[in-house]
C-alpha cells in the first residue's frame, strides 16, 4: 500500500511514529466481538483494546518510534497531529503517521451526543463552523 508516494513496507525498522486519535465509541467494537463466547480468540480482547491501536501499527511494519494512543473526545485526532509535530521537532522520530479512528456500532452513543447539543442539527460535519453545533433547549 502506497500513500503520498511513500511505501510503509520501506519504512521497516525506521523511527517512524504512530500517532492515533481515538473516540470512547470504538470500545463498542470490544462489546461487539466478545458478544458470543464461543467466538472468542485470544485477539479478540487486544483487537479492540484503544490503548494499543498505535502499537499494533508499530509493530506489524517494525517502526522504531514513538506510538501513541491519544482519547481526548473530539480533539483526538487534532491532540494526535500535534504530538506527532512535536515528536518529529524535538527528534524523536524522523517520519510519523497519524490517523483517527471513531466505530459507533451502538445508537446510544450519538443520542447522547445529540442531547449534548453537540452534533449538527442535519447530521452532517461542519468542523469550525459554528452551524456544526446547536443547542438543546
Amino acid at each position: 500500500m502506497t500513500h503520498l508516494g511513500v511505501n510503509p513496507a520501506k519504512l521497516r525498522g525506521s523511527r517512524t511514529g504512530v500517532f492515533i486519535g481515538l473516540s470512547t465509541a470504538a470500545s463498542d467494537c470490544n462489546e461487539y466481538y466478545l458478544r458470543v463466547p464461543e467466538e472468542i480468540d485470544g485477539l479478540s480482547g487486544p483487537g479492540c483494546c484503544r490503548s494499543v491501536f498505535a502499537n499494533r501499527i508499530s509493530l506489524f511494519f517494525d517502526f522504531k518510534g514513538p506510538s501513541i494512543a491519544v482519547e481526548a473526545t473530539c480533539a483526538s485526532s487534532l491532540v494526535a497531529l500535534d504530538l506527532a509535530v512535536q515528536a518529529i521537532l524535538s527528534g524523536r522520530c524522523d517520519n510519523a503517521i497519524v490517523a483517527s479512528t471513531n466505530v459507533c456500532l451502538k445508537p446510544e452513543e450519538t443520542v447522547m451526543l445529540y442531547k449534548l447539543g453537540v452534533l449538527s442539527i442535519d447530521g452532517s460535519c461542519k468542523a469550525f463552523d459554528e452551524r456544526g453545533m446547536f443547542l438543546v433547549s
